[in-house]
């Protein structure tokens, strides 16, 4: 692989990033080539040797190289058309055919005596900055193996030497002590090489990884206040928080839980069946949340464990770690985060941290999500009866109209008010008073359908929306409501005494008796108006 064995176990480089990583490795080869081949001939300068072959060597290098460098970069320009795993072996063939083509100049240049034998000590320490070290080392031991083969072929006399560039010693050829000093050196020295640019290069990436990271959670962090200050839909937030774990932590999948009474409800998931969101799993299937939440810090369970039975109350299979953050806010436990990967042990402190901070986060957003929704509700629902209000009606009315508009539907609205409020409430206080609107509006609830919309629309009146309803189904539920108030019996909550009290309906008709809001609304009160004449009656707009 071309890659550290940490950053393999941290993350799946995409085909740019190999790609970059290639080019730096060719360059570094460059490098090294143009390197001991232009000291080489600068020596030649001063010594009568012949070294065109060699020069030719070095030529033939620098050409592939550079070809090499060509194939990649167009690659990383068409990054569709080039395969993880092609790259990798085509750079491997690459590394492999510098050291036969290394172990051919040997040969030709004096063998065991060869100026040429040093630019291994360049070439393969220098890879040691970029490829994993299980692969260098394999390199190593492919060097270290062709030279003893090439140079006990020529003890025994079996491949003659070269002489290109340079006078070799004969006598040293046959000198086994001096081969064996040379052969060991050498495997020292790549050794040695090879393991300080390794240590070297692999401490520099993980400080490059650990810039890179923190860069990432920053900017993850930020996007995620961004999100939590420019909105209030927290399903939006909570998902903005999951891709960002997901990305920054490598994850397979991630949730976020509600804990009730009736078990881990998932209200958010990345990675998890869509049709496992909004559902409760039983707690008695899961143990961690008590833990989590006495203990106020993350979990992280590498391997799974039957205690971490979650993955498979939502059917994700083969989840190797899983890491578990609760969701706190002023004291009180409002859910959890749970992320979990199918790379063994993933997962360590600095993630568990990150993890907690959008923890946070998700807890922040939820409890502003529930604070609006609190805020919002009390602006839309009227205080004392808990009907939607006045603002409220008008917006389902403009929303209606434009609906009913669009399709050629008609609705009805009725226009309701008590008879004899002031006398009741003169009678038995205001309190009494608001008592009985408070039942009025929940006998009016039992008796419309699920469809309608009850709105209090100021004092002792109440407005209905009946939804693609006809001016003669209009009356029937109207006239069933009026009767359904005069049998009731109300009973004062003191004294335990029974009232009775009636209403009178307006009924108007859209597009029937108008096309707009206001006009709707008049056209009911006129009604209205007709109907108090004589009290608990129903009147129509189209009889006015």
């Amino acid at each position: 692989m071309v890659m550290s064995e940490e950053i393999k176990n941290q993350t799946d480089l995409s085909i740019n990033e190999i790609l970059r990583q290639t080019r730096w490795i060719i360059r570094l080869r460059w490098l090294a080539v143009g390197s001991v081949f232009a000291s080489a001939a600068l020596l030649r300068l001063f010594f009568p040797y012949r070294f065109l072959p060699v020069a030719s060597i070095a030529l033939f290098v620098l050409v592939y190289n550079f070809l090499a460098w060509y194939h990649y970069k167009y690659c990383s320009q068409n990054s569709s058309l080039c395969e993880e795993k092609d790259i990798q072996l085509n750079l491997q063939t690459q590394i492999i055919l510098d050291i036969l083509v290394i172990a051919w100049t040997i040969h030709l240049t004096g063998g065991v005596q060869s100026e040429v034998v040093p630019f291994y000590l360049v070439h393969i320490p220098f890879l040691g900055l970029a490829i994993s070290r299980r692969t260098l080392f394999s390199h190593v031991g492919l060097i270290t193996a062709i030279l003893a083969l090439l140079f006990g072929l020529e003890f025994y006399g079996i491949l003659p030497h070269g002489d290109l560039g340079t006078t070799p010693d004969l006598d040293l050829y046959k000198d086994f002590q001096y081969i064996a000093r040379r052969w060991t050196t050498i495997t020292l020295f790549l050794l040695l090489g090879t393991y300080i640019t390794n240590y070297l290069g692999t401490q520099f990436r993980h400080l490059l990884l650990a810039e890179q990271k923190a860069l990432q959670q920053s900017e993850s962090l930020k996007k995620v206040a961004v999100s939590l200050g420019s909105t209030l839909e927290w399903k939006e937030t909570l998902n903005v928080i999951l891709r960002s774990i997901n990305e920054l932590t490598f994850s397979d999948s991630a949730a976020i839980v509600l804990i009730n009474d009736a078990g881990a409800k998932i209200i958010a998931g990345q990675g998890i069946p869509p049709h496992l969101i909004n559902t409760t799993i039983p707690v008695a299937k899961w143990s961690h949340y008590k833990v989590l939440f006495k203990q106020n810090q993350s979990i992280i369970t590498q391997p799974v464990n039957e205690a971490d039975r979650f993955w498979k109350a939502v059917d994700v299979p083969k989840i190797k770690c899983s890491l578990y953050a609760p969701m706190i806010s002023h004291n009180t436990a409002l859910g959890i985060l749970i992320i979990g990967s199918k790379i063994p042990n993933l997962y360590n402190k600095e993630d568990a941290s990150l993890v907690q901070s959008l923890a946070h986060y998700a807890a922040l957003s939820l409890e502003n999500s529930q604070l609006y929704e609190n805020a919002r509700h009390q602006a839309l629902t009227d205080g004392v009866t808990g009907l939607y209000n006045v603002r409220s009606l008008h917006n389902n009315l403009e929303q209606e109209l434009t609906r009913s508009k669009r399709y050629g539907r008609k609705f009805s609205v009725l226009m309701c008010d008590l008879d004899k409020f002031k006398s009741y409430n003169d009678r038995y206080g205001h309190l009494a008073g608001d008592d009985l609107l408070r039942d009025l509006a929940a006998l009016m609830t039992s008796v419309a359908r699920r469809s309608d919309k009850i709105f209090r629309y100021g004092g002792e009146e109440f407005t209905i929306l009946l939804l693609e309803t006809r001016r003669e189904h209009a009356l029937v539920l109207a006239e069933r409501l009026r009767k359904s108030v005069e049998e009731h019996e109300f009973i004062l909550q003191d004294s335990g005494e029974i009232s009775h009290i009636t209403i009178s309906i307006g009924l108007s008709v859209f597009p029937d008796d108008a096309n707009a809001v206001k006009p709707l609304l008049k056209a009911a009160d006129r009604a209205l108006y007709k109907a108090k004449e004589n009290r608990n009656k129903v009147f129509s707009y189209a009889d006015c």
